[in-house]
C-alpha cells in the first residue's frame, strides 16, 4: 500500500482502498520433511533461503519482519538469497536455486503438490494489504471504466477468485 498511498498523498489520485490481504508461506522442497518453519530454519541442510527484497517487495518485508521477530534474521544472513521481487523468488524455487523460500500463498495454489508448505503466522509481520485506486488520469479520461474496475474489487465474484488464489478478503 505504500506506493498507492504515496500517489494519493502527492495528489495524483483518489484515496486507495484495500481489497485483499496477502498471505505469506514458507516453501520447501519435498526432500525435506519438517514439522515447523522454525525446525527447517534451524537445520543446517537448508543452505539457501529465498527472500524478496525487504526494501521494496511486500512479501520480502513480511518475511524479514518474521525473521526479526523470532530472533534469527542475523544468524541466517549468510543463507538468505535475495530476489528483486516475489516473481524472482518463485523462479528460484522452481529452478532449485534455493532450498526453501518465503513467498505468496498464491504460489501454493499453483504448485500445490510439488512442495511442502507452512503458512507464516501473520502476528509476526505487518499486513500485506493489496490496494487499488483511481488515478487522476483515469478520472479525467475514462472515469466510468475506472469506477467500474474499482467497484469490481468489492463484488462477490472477484472476492471468490481472490480467495481461491489464497488472498483474504472482507
Amino acid at each position: 500500500m505504500s506506493y498507492p498511498e504515496s500517489i494519493y498523498k502527492n495528489g495524483n489520485g483518489d484515496e486507495p482502498i484495500i481489497y485483499a490481504q496477502g498471505r505469506l508461506v514458507f516453501v520447501l522442497s519435498k526432500q525435506f520433511n519438517y514439522g515447523s518453519i522454525e525446525e527447517a530454519l534451524n537445520d543446517s541442510k537448508i543452505e539457501r533461503i529465498g527472500i524478496a527484497d525487504d526494501r521494496m517487495a511486500p512479501y520480502g518485508m513480511a518475511a524479514s519482519q518474521y525473521l526479526s521477530e523470532i530472533g534469527i534474521k542475523e544468524r541466517l544472513k549468510s543463507q538468505l538469497v535475495q530476489g528483486e521481487s516475489i516473481g524472482q523468488i518463485n523462479q528460484y524455487i522452481i529452478t532449485n536455486a534455493v532450498d526453501a523460500a518465503f513467498t505468496s500463498y498464491s504460489f501454493k495454489v499453483k504448485n500445490e503438490t510439488a512442495y511442502n508448505y507452512f503458512e507464516v503466522d501473520p502476528v509476526y509481520f505487518n499486513p500485506i494489504n493489496q490496494g487499488a485506486m483511481i488515478l487522476n488520469h483515469g478520472k479525467k479520461y475514462n472515469a466510468e471504466a475506472a469506477n467500474q474496475l474499482l467497484k469490481f474489487f468489492s463484488n462477490e465474484k472477484c472476492k471468490g477468485i481472490l480467495t481461491y488464489f489464497g488472498y483474504l478478503t472482507k
